[in-house]
């Protein structure tokens, strides 16, 4: 069972997870399909990375990451000297 997650998978470059829609915008816990509606927001407009499968070369789906960190204390770092 995966755990509640905006973006599942693995995105490597090898990884057949990193060509799958449903993935990034599939309706489930954690997902931000339901906001915003397109794979395209996930990846920068320049990137030009690609993934190699069995069956070919295909186009990444996503370059943008994000850090499950909200809490800038847990990096040592006081609040306000981050925002």
């Amino acid at each position: 069972r995966w755990m509640p997650s905006w973006s599942l998978g693995l995105h490597g470059y090898t990884d057949p997870d990193a060509t799958n829609v449903d993935y990034l915008i599939g309706e489930r816990e954690g997902s931000l399909g339901r906001y915003v509606q397109s794979v395209r927001l996930f990846k920068c407009p320049g990137d030009r990375s690609r993934v190699t499968l069995a069956d070919g070369s295909h186009p990444r789906l996503r370059s943008y990451t994000m850090n499950g960190a909200w809490e800038p204390r847990h990096y040592g770092a006081a609040v306000e000297n981050v925002f």
